[in-house]
């Protein structure tokens, strides 16, 4: 393969670049210039790929495309916890999003206790949730990925896993 030409174009989407983006915006400093998250984005899909190239996973399928998502979360998450450690870490107030502003930053304690939590989940909870909770990926391509009959299958599925993580981040 050769990078982004051949790529599934699944995972290098404008929606999935947004979708990335916007994840990246709630784990770094507000203050974060958006040409910096936009370009961490794209370095970490095309790192992502390259990784998932050399382990042999040339084929454009769902799995492929799962563990191109993943990596890229990964490489993402590497990058957050670089910049938090940069500036000292940040207190947090209300997380969500600013109509004016953009996404707020999530609490740092509320983030180590969800990515610990995810941590200590079985594989299938850990990716139900990072495609529909974090991505916010369709039913359809969560099932697709899951490599579950159908939508509400999948459904039950992250349902299951989010209940799963609530347990697991008051541990």
């Amino acid at each position: 393969m050769s990078g982004s030409a051949d790529r599934p174009s699944g995972v290098a989407s404008g929606d999935h670049v947004r979708l990335f983006e916007r994840w990246l915006h709630l784990r770094v400093p507000k203050q974060t210039p958006a040409d910096e998250v936009a370009s961490a984005v794209q370095r970490a899909i095309a790192d992502a790929t390259d990784t998932v190239e050399r382990e042999g996973s040339a084929v454009a399928s769902a799995s492929t495309e799962a563990d191109l998502l993943l990596r890229t979360r990964e490489t993402l998450q590497a990058h957050a916890e670089q910049l938090m450690r940069a500036i000292g870490g940040v207190k947090r107030s209300r997380p969500g999003l600013s109509s004016t502003t953009g996404p707020v930053p999530l609490p740092v304690r509320l983030l180590q206790r969800y990515d610990g939590g995810l941590t200590r989940l079985a594989d299938v909870d850990r990716r139900a949730i990072l495609f529909r909770l974090e991505l916010g990926l369709s039913w359809p391509e969560v099932a697709r990925l899951l490599k579950k009959p159908h939508p509400d299958a999948a459904r039950l599925t992250v349902s299951r896993a989010v209940a799963r993580l609530a347990r697991e981040m008051v541990r």
